[in-house]
């Protein structure tokens, strides 16, 4: 979904579970050339006979394991659909029904063109054990509120999710304002990292492998090699920098390429 490109007959490469290419496939030497593509040999060709081949729809409010309460209290106001219908339900099940109506719901999503979601809900790990069962990518957030789930299990959760598969994310967060505490969210904003102290990972990517993804801070290194201005390399350099969502730095080995040259400019030596 590159802005103002038009729709093209092209090549999408996929290897293992990274998409490291797409275009149309006429730079071929060139990207081979690229170190994480390299020399490749294909075991398997899709021809999609023409049709439209986009990347899929994100959904980002979702409760996955609530498939069961669909329609079970409609047309009711908030407090009393919440209280008196929804929370004695949910009281009762466990995470093995949450395991199989979030599998329930992932069909859904798939058949419906959504490949992503941002889900809140009871049990993390279950929830993480359906998405991953069906390949399909979720980004979780705490749900923690004053009477179900801990501080503890959001720390937890974020320790051990964000290093349990491609697939899964998990962010720091709570239910909702009114249903937890002033000290609660307190607790919730203490999990925080500092600013500059870190806590995640460092990953070493192109431009092809960081397509889709998302990281709190990137650098850019030899930025100066997209001064041909080719499409292509204009599509990866836009990519590779809408990838961060705080911080950007940009590394130029040589004069600064022309669609970066209203930047301001700091010279590194040494």
């Amino acid at each position: 979904m590159e802005e103002e490109r038009d729709i093209f007959w092209g090549e999408v490469w996929v290897r293992d579970d990274q998409i490291i290419y797409v275009g149309d496939g006429q730079e071929k030497d060139k990207i081979f050339r690229e170190p994480s593509i390299g020399a490749t040999k294909w075991e398997r060709e899709i021809d999609c006979n023409g049709n439209l081949l986009m990347p899929g729809f994100k959904d980002a409010h979702t409760h996955s394991g609530m498939t069961l309460l669909r329609s079970f209290a409609d047309d009711l106001p908030l407090d009393e659909w919440l209280n008196g219908r929804v929370f004695p339900v949910e009281a009762k099940m466990t995470a093995e029904d949450i395991y199989e109506l979030s599998k329930l719901a992932i069909l859904e999503y798939l058949s419906s063109g959504i490949t992503a979601v941002f889900d809140m809900y009871l049990t993390p790990e279950s929830i993480a054990d359906a998405f991953d069962d069906m390949g399909m990518r979720c980004v979780q957030v705490g749900a923690v509120n004053n009477f179900s789930q801990s501080l503890e299990l959001v720390e937890e959760m974020y320790q051990k999710l964000n290093r349990r598969s491609p697939l899964q994310s998990y962010i720091l967060g709570f239910h909702a304002e009114y249903t937890s505490s002033k000290e609660l969210l307190e607790g919730i904003a203490a999990l925080s990292p500092e600013e500059g102290e870190g806590g995640g990972e460092i990953a070493v990517l192109t431009a092809y492998q960081a397509k889709g993804l998302e990281f709190d801070a990137a650098i850019l290194y030899n930025v100066s090699a997209y001064g041909s201005s080719s499409r292509t390399d204009m599509h990866l350099l836009y990519v590779a920098m809408t990838r961060p969502l705080h911080r950007l730095d940009l590394l130029c080995d040589g004069d600064v390429c022309a669609p970066l040259r209203s930047l301001p400019v700091r010279t590194i030596s040494g």
